[in-house]
């Protein structure tokens, strides 16, 4: 036979170069994705820093080595194999330089696993993790000595000369066929993967959490390495046939009119929501009644709305509600049965179905003892609200992204099961199960795997004629939930809520051309929280001769407007409308907003409310000049920071848009809480320097908490130190550098956050 290499002309080393990085397309493709994601986007350094404070020595920490080791052989193996390989045909062809040829084939596997692991040991160094830095270093040293050394070994030697020979023009050596020990090798390294996939399956969110977020995107990058450099390139070029890399890019791109399985509403163990919602004005004046009853209707009318931004916004937001709970019943009064409804978007809405699901299991518990002639069991809300939220929320969903998810992106047909939204659904479900039986002490609803109007159904024990003590417990209301979703294709809102709101252009689950009455709260909460590419943008069915077609996707509520305060303007103008605001106007006055805003701001800065306490004045005021007026007195008198900065014009012409849209997010939201507190100055009459409370997370110069679906410890006792006034952190004894240094507390920021947040406890801790 004879040699192709031979008559073939010799090509320029770059040619060459560029002919041996297409066929190691997968090695250096998961390489490069690796460490983009590990070490230039903010939150895996994060996630990665949060197993750091572990322990150096934690199983999290361990566990990543091996996925970084598996990674990095993965990479090297396959890279060797495959310019190894005498195939029928050759690949590359010979090289005008023979010993650049030479060396590239040699040194560039070797460097590719180095790159998968050096990187991480000066990252752990330059963090002053000396012990974790030590560990990935040896193993990287480790790793690299063997590669260079491995002909040298004795066990090897043998083996290597006898698979190994040069033959003819060769440039250098080749193997015909694999030994049996890589073939071992490659079933190790290839077959993981799939068992972490079973693991996703079984829908148990402690599988993925013990590995944790960055061993699961590790290895998944293992098995595409692994899988696509020997089933789509190395066997197909054995048989003389031409590589299948293209085929998964062919595949994703071919079958995705078919294969969409993020479909929303449509739940197998649900009953299809028939009835409606109560209507605002009715339930508002059943609500208010139930207050003058309990002696009780002088006290403030809370509204709640909490912004946007994963599990950061949750905890922000749920634990401060929960606090003041706590804080309120400890002094003997009440603050959640005088909140009437929370609004929420993406995160916030989490935290709004977080607290309002634990006080459905609290009310069930009261309910339980009550027909038990038992005192009501109340534990404290906001340890509850800390574990639950303070939970890896991001390795469930990272599971199913990477493994069931990714492979229904490449089949002809729709997996409902592979369904990444599953991740965080199942995961809250099974979270909130877990910790209401561990905290009551009983199985209360699972609420998070129910219908959202199943918070507001009373206990079965509240209609089977109930004693006194029962009735009593019954009467205790929920606060009504509202999360907010967007449309993709209208850009219209989407309005999920226990309340049959009326806006003239929102989108309602009720609505009679769609089909998502099988929705449980998980979905509901996941549909405010859809930021595609983390979570997947839900796809909406249509009824009638719609039957079963795709007539819309939901994504994540921020696309519209990210405070939640858009909802509550609408609410507020229905709560207007109802009998007992018309025969007692004065109520209105009772009416507070507070906003939770998780987005670190500084004292100052435009996002702050302006100055809106002259409310009979300003009455003629043009909007442009209530739009200048000087920082509220909340805000403090620190100087308005700059607004603008040099930016960088790299490929601005491909980032502008889908950076402009994602910043109008956080500019829609002021201007939606402005136009609420306008609203309530002119025409409510409402004095909304008072009935308006910002609470925003400010921005005092720490490390700002972590914001995606896994809130560290370090980034919760940041925030608790905020609300708090008060370090929490150094009780952590977290290691390495401290979590606050003290000089916080006097920033302006800080107090600019303080002064609403002490006028909303003074006020909460003054009720009856």
């Amino acid at each position: 036979m004879p040699d192709p290499a031979a008559a073939t002309p010799p090509m320029p080393r770059l040619a060459f170069l560029g002919r041996v990085l297409m066929l190691l397309v997968y090695p250096v493709a998961t390489v490069g994705i690796g460490l983009l994601v590990i070490y230039r986007v903010d939150q895996a350094q994060e996630l990665v820093q949060a197993y750091l404070d572990e322990g150096e020595g934690s199983s999290h920490v361990l566990l990543h080595l091996l996925a970084h080791a598996m990674w990095g052989l993965s990479a090297w193996y396959c890279a060797r194999v495959l310019l190894g390989k005498r195939f029928p045909v050759d690949m590359l062809g010979a090289c005008t330089g023979t010993g650049f040829a030479r060396n590239v084939v040699t040194w560039l596997p070797r460097l590719l696993a180095v790159a998968a692991t050096l990187p991480t040991a000066l990252f752990f160094i330059g963090e002053r993790k000396f012990v974790a830095g030590a560990m990935w270093l040896v193993w990287t040293l480790a790793l690299f000595g063997f590669l260079v050394m491995r002909r040298s070994l004795p066990w090897l030697r043998e083996g290597v000369a006898r698979s190994y020979e040069q033959r003819g023009c060769e440039q250098w050596p080749h193997f015909d066929r694999m030994p049996l020990r890589g073939w071992a090798l490659m079933a190790v390294l290839g077959l993981t993967p799939w068992l972490v996939m079973a693991g996703v399956l079984s829908d148990l969110p402690a599988i993925t959490r013990w590995l944790g977020a960055p061993a699961v995107l590790l290895l998944a990058l293992t098995g595409w390495t692994v899988f696509g450099s020997m089933a789509l390139v190395y066997l197909p070029l054995s048989r003389g046939r031409s590589s299948l890399a293209w085929l998964p890019l062919l595949l994703l791109v071919v079958f995705s009119p078919f294969n969409d399985n993020h479909v929303t509403g449509q739940r197998t163990d649900l009953a299809g929501e028939t009835g409606e919602p109560p209507a605002v004005a009715a339930d508002f004046d059943a609500w208010q009644a139930q207050r003058v009853r309990e002696g009780r209707g002088g006290e403030p009318i809370y509204l709640v709305a909490m912004s946007g931004g994963a599990s950061r916004a949750a905890y922000w937001g749920a634990w401060a509600l929960a606090t003041l709970d706590d804080d309120a019943r400890a002094r003997g009064r009440r603050f959640a049965p005088d909140i009437y409804a929370l609004s929420g978007v993406s995160g916030g809405s989490l935290g709004a179905a977080a607290f309002v699901g634990t006080l459905a299991s609290v009310r069930e518990a009261g309910v339980r003892a009550a027909a038990q002639g038992q005192a009501a069991p109340r534990p404290a809300l906001a340890p509850w609200m800390h574990e639950l939220l303070g939970r890896d929320d991001l390795s469930p969903l990272l599971g199913y992204l990477l493994y069931p998810d990714l492979v229904a992106r490449l089949l002809p047909f729709p997996v409902q099961r592979f369904d990444r939204a599953r991740g965080l659904e199942r995961s809250w479900e099974a979270d909130t199960r877990q910790l209401d039986q561990a905290r009551l002490g009983f199985a209360p609803q699972p609420w998070f795997a129910l219908p959202m109007s199943a918070l507001h159904r009373p206990p079965a024990a509240c209609t089977q004629a109930p004693t006194p003590a029962v009735a009593a417990a019954c009467a205790r209301p929920l606060p009504h939930l509202i999360l907010n979703s967007a449309s993709a294709v209208s850009g219209q809102p989407v309005l999920q809520a226990t309340l049959k709101l009326q806006p003239h252009n929102a989108i309602t689950p009720l609505d009679a051309e769609i089909d998502v009455r099988r929705l449980s709260l998980s979905a509901a909460v996941l549909n405010s929280s859809r930021f595609p590419f983390i979570s997947p943008a839900g796809q909406v069915r249509g009824r009638g001769t719609l039957q079963d077609a795709a007539v819309d996707w939901w994504v994540d509520g921020g696309y519209f407007e990210n405070s939640g305060t858009a909802s509550l303007q609408q609410l507020l103008r229905e709560i207007r409308e109802s009998k007992a605001v018309r025969a007692d106007p004065a109520l209105l006055r009772q009416l507070r907003v507070v906003v939770f805003a998780n987005d670190p701001i500084a004292a100052g800065a435009p996002e702050w409310l302006p100055d809106l306490r002259a409310a009979a004045a300003s009455a003629a005021e043009p909007a442009s000049a209530a739009l200048a007026a000087p920082a509220a007195s909340d805000a403090g008198q620190a100087p308005r920071p700059p607004r603008f900065a040099r930016q960088s014009s790299f490929m601005i012409e491909l980032f502008a848009p889908p950076l402009g849209l994602y910043q109008t997010r956080g500019a829609r939201s002021a201007a939606e809480t402005f136009r609420l507190a306008r609203l309530l100055r002119d025409e409510f009459g409402v004095d909304a320097s008072k009935a308006v409370y910002e609470i925003r997370l400010p921005a005092t110069g720490a490390e700002p908490p972590s914001m995606n679906w896994y809130v560290n410890p370090r980034s919760t006792c940041v925030m608790r130190s905020y609300l708090l006034g008060r370090d929490e952190c150094a009780a952590l004894r977290l290691p390495g550098r401290p979590a606050l240094s003290g000089r916080e507390f006097a920033t302006d920021a800080y107090r600019a956050f303080r002064a609403p947040w002490e006028r909303l406890r003074a006020e909460v801790l003054q009720a009856r």
